[in-house]
């Protein structure tokens, strides 16, 4: 799992405005999340988890992967539906909108949501959970 990635991802979802800086995106199935609603906008949490990504490209005649295609899965947890359900909705809108750009030095040829957010029900701390999943076609980091 390549911090790489996360730092990058973080990084698509703050200019996309989905959270106001990278430290609000937890990482990996134990991160520990807050158990309380937060006091601040927008009241719901986001969570990246990696998953088991595709083959890589490459070009002829190379031994090293030209692009690499990580997949993700998208929490979006908390307490309060409509808040969550937004957060969910512009955080695939956000990754789903990147195309040839260039994050933190790496280049993204695209990311693709391969489902809309889905409501999950609860989770085990009983907050309102949505997910989905995204594959990024991007340059090896």
């Amino acid at each position: 799992m390549a911090l790489e990635n996360f730092n990058e991802l973080s990084e698509i979802l703050r200019l996309g405005g989905v959270v106001s800086d990278r430290s609000k995106v937890f990482w990996t199935t134990n991160a520990q999340m807050p158990t309380s609603a937060p006091t601040t906008s927008p009241k719901a949490i986001i969570q990246l988890v990696r998953g088991g990504g595709g083959s890589d490209e490459f070009v002829q005649n190379s031994f090293d992967a030209d692009f690499v295609t990580p997949t993700f899965q998208v929490n979006v947890r908390g307490w309060i539906a409509g808040d969550v359900e937004t957060m969910a909705l512009l955080a695939h809108k956000v990754f789903g909108r990147v195309r040839n750009q260039t994050v933190l030095g790496t280049f993204y040829r695209e990311i693709r949501c391969l489902q809309p957010p889905v409501d999950s029900g609860k989770d085990d701390a009983t907050r309102i959970l949505y997910r989905f999943n995204i594959r990024a076609i991007k340059r090896p980091s």
